[in-house]
């Protein structure tokens, strides 16, 4: 049976909820160092690609990422070549005939995660000895619209760490958006949302979108003229 394919906006800005589980959810990011080292290959692929992390949590299990696609933002071939040098992703050297095809990944969600757990699953195997998928299935995401269903959706995954009684305050969680721009939070920390763990919360996973009504009908139609066109 072939699996679904993954609904992606190429043509404009748009937020995702990204979230994969370790292979059969075991506690493998269990340390900071894994931690760590998990957020440092996140930053370093941003160098290259035209996505941006807005918000993430690094939990033992999971992660969560809310990140925003940059299709308008052009980049000149140099630029590339360049960006692809300061992210180290490539050992040899990246021909003029090659450049096409990286620009077409520079705004790909499923490039750029792909990246990231691989990477980070051959740090990890080589690290510790270990052979095996570190990865469970593919990756979730769930197009958000921006405004409030983006908000509660922030407001969801900061608050992990607190519902997992890993702190009690989610500020206080090191791995995490929210602890490294604390500034940046200061309007949801007004949201009595944010102070209660225990709030009913919309599903974020079992959605292709999350949205009004309006802006998951204007979705579906981009889907359909980008479906009659091929």
């Amino acid at each position: 049976m072939a699996r679904k394919k993954r609904i992606k906006i190429s043509d404009s800005k748009t937020f995702y909820h990204i979230f994969s589980r370790t292979a059969g959810a075991t506690f493998l990011l269990n340390t900071d160092q894994k931690k760590e080292y998990f957020i440092k290959v996140m930053k370093r692929l941003t160098k290259f690609f035209t996505i941006k992390v807005r918000h993430f949590v690094i939990m033992s299990n999971h992660f969560h990422l809310i990140v925003e696609t940059c299709p308008e933002k052009f980049l000149s071939d140099e630029e590339i070549i360049q960006n692809a040098k300061k992210a180290r992703l490539f050992r040899s050297l990246v021909l003029k005939k090659e450049i096409n095809k990286l620009r077409k990944k520079l705004n790909d969600i499923s490039e750029f995660v792909k990246l990231l757990k691989q990477i980070f699953a051959q740090w990890y195997n080589r690290t510790f000895k270990r052979t095996g998928y570190f990865w469970g299935d593919r990756f979730n995401s769930i197009i958000i619209q921006p405004g409030i269903h983006l908000l509660n959706c922030v407001i969801y995954i900061l608050l992990n760490p607190v519902r997992a009684n890993m702190v009690k305050s989610p500020e206080k969680y090191k791995f995490s958006s929210l602890y490294f721009n604390k500034y940046i939070y200061k309007n949801i920390f007004k949201n009595q949302f944010f102070h209660n763990s225990k709030s009913k919360i919309p599903n974020f996973f079992k959605k292709e979108f999350m949205g009004d009504k309006n802006f998951i009908k204007t979705i579906k139609k981009q889907m359909e003229k980008r479906l009659q066109t091929i």
